[in-house]
């Protein structure tokens, strides 16, 4: 731990392991100490989802430093050995990669690269296109906030929030190796509707919880479906009609389209 390099678990299923990319000060290269670490480290992993971080990005469409080829080795050991996320910062925007791998190709199986640099220093824009990019966000003061990751048995669900409260990205990403998702999320709870004089309706609720993660939720209003949300917990109707009774019922979705059951009316 003093030079940079550790790992420890999270629940029953997720591996985190702590990565140093300075790499003019201390070696990321095949032979160095750090990698012979991290390979005794994977081997000896009994952990079926692993997360790797560290702070320069192997990808990135921004300018500090953009694309990091020095960090390839600690990428490569890790897609051999099944992980499913890599968190880093450093470039100041926000950046959700495909699955792909090592050397840039989309792939099923690929490791998930996040690039958040967004946790207070000025933001600055993308430099070049990279189509490997599934969302990203270089515009101030938007793109100020924070990654939220929620690590569950067979997977994990993300949601990146912007310092105004607004939920920009979000998703889940079961481990590799899972088997088919087939169990529903449960169902959301402490469902409560406040009428905000004639105008609208604000609603709020417990998050579901999911073996993967959940992705969305439906929102019935009087039996329709009203709208179909992320994975915030609250809502604002402001399609009302003065003088008219509603009644909200709220349900989860996975990324399998596997469906909860219904909340509390």
């Amino acid at each position: 731990e003093e030079e940079g390099w550790y790992s420890f678990d999270v629940g029953t299923s997720w591996h985190l392991v702590a990565l140093n990319s300075n790499c003019s000060e201390v070696s990321c290269l095949n032979r160095s100490p750090q990698l012979q670490w991290l390979r005794d480290d994977l081997q000896a992993n009994d952990r079926p989802c692993v997360l790797a971080y560290w702070h320069h990005p192997r990808w990135s469409s921004g300018k500090a430093p953009g694309n990091n080829p020095s960090v390839d080795a600690f990428v490569r050991l890790l897609q051999h050995h099944g992980a499913e996320v890599i968190l880093s910062g450093h470039s100041h925007n926000y950046e959700r990669f495909g699955r792909q791998l090592p050397g840039g190709t989309a792939a099923a199986d690929g490791i998930r690269q996040f690039v958040v640099g967004t946790g207070g220093h000025g933001i600055q824009d993308f430099i070049k296109t990279d189509n490997r990019m599934a969302v990203g966000f270089d515009t101030p003061p938007a793109a100020l906030g924070a990654l939220r990751m929620e690590l569950n048995p067979d997977g994990a669900a993300f949601q990146f929030v912007n310092i105004q409260g607004h939920g920009l990205d979000s998703g889940s990403i079961p481990c590799n190796g899972a088997a088919s998702d087939l169990t529903p999320p449960s169902a959301p709870t402490n469902l409560t509707a406040t009428a905000v004089g004639s105008t609208h309706v604000d609603l709020s609720w417990t998050s579901a919880t999911d073996n993967v993660g959940v992705t969305s939720y439906e929102i019935y209003r009087n039996g329709q479906l009203l709208t179909t949300t992320g994975i915030t917990t609250t809502y604002s109707d402001s399609t009302v009609v003065g003088s008219s009774s509603y009644q909200y019922q709220i349900q989860a979705l996975d990324t399998a389209g596997n469906v909860s059951g219904l909340s509390n009316l």
